[in-house]
């Protein structure tokens, strides 16, 4: 039996893609690299991140949703290189994003990106998202895990989400490297205009655990929420987290939704 032409095409850039991230899984870290994706160029700095965004992302499509129209209106808090907002676009042609990134570095490459790929209706704004409007201490790695900190090596400017929920907001996603909290908090009472949130949960070692604050605030609002483990893995964890040699004991992928 034939193998339709359909089906050839699909295994051919399966196939494809494999050959090409086998490439980047090689590749140094250091610098800024280039790759075919989709069929333009498109930027990324560190490969093994490269390869566990495209993973998530485009093969276990994490950000997965049913919009309830054609046009859904996304923000995407910590843009980073732009994968979430390229696989948004691919899946909802239609849509509306906002798309925020602190680090000036990053954001650069974000803009390029997203000029590679043609994509309108696409707003990049670079600040990072907080509890309050003003400038903050930043945490550069330039990479994908730069965070506000108060020693940290950069300053950049921050805003708060308010001026963006008075209007229907189809899908928030909040990947800002551990101020999840401090958001969310900020926000209690004025998600009723959102209807379905992704967030992810840093918890650092260093630090109290909040999952539970999260969790408390987000149901206050009428969300129900699923948890997906990240990139975490500890084995023999009674014994690895208390030895001091890792940094964080738990990253996980909350979806809430009503």
């Amino acid at each position: 039996m034939k193998i339709n032409r359909a089906v050839q095409k699909i295994f051919k850039q399966i196939s494809k893609e494999t050959r090409e991230i086998n490439r980047i899984s090689r590749i140094s870290t250091g610098g800024i690299h280039n790759t075919s994706l989709f069929g333009r160029n498109f930027e990324f700095l560190n490969p093994q991140t490269f390869i566990g965004q495209y993973h998530e992302i485009f093969i276990k499509e994490i950000f997965y949703f049913q919009p309830t129209n054609e046009d859904p209106v996304i923000l995407d808090c910590g843009s980073n290189i732009g994968m979430s907002i390229l696989y948004f676009k691919r899946s909802y042609p239609n849509s509306k994003i906002l798309g925020f990134e602190p680090d000036p570095f990053v954001f650069e490459i974000l803009k390029r990106n997203v000029k590679s790929f043609r994509l309108e209706n696409v707003e990049l704004i670079n600040k990072g998202i907080w509890k309050d409007k003003g400038k903050l201490r930043f945490d550069q790695d330039m990479n994908d895990s730069g965070h506000i900190s108060s020693s940290g090596n950069i300053e950049i400017d921050v805003i708060t989400l308010y001026q963006y929920l008075n209007k229907r907001i189809d899908f928030l996603k909040i990947d800002i490297e551990g101020s999840e909290l401090e958001v969310i908090t900020s926000l209690d009472g004025c998600l009723a205009n959102v209807s379905q949130v992704f967030i992810e949960y840093h918890s650092r070692v260093s630090e109290n655990q909040n999952l539970h604050c999260l969790l408390d605030i987000m149901q206050r609002n009428f969300f129900r929420f699923y948890i997906l483990n990240n990139s975490v893995k500890i084995n023999k964890p009674f014994m690895n987290i208390k030895s001091g040699n890792i940094q964080y004991d738990n990253l996980l992928n909350i979806c809430f939704y009503r």
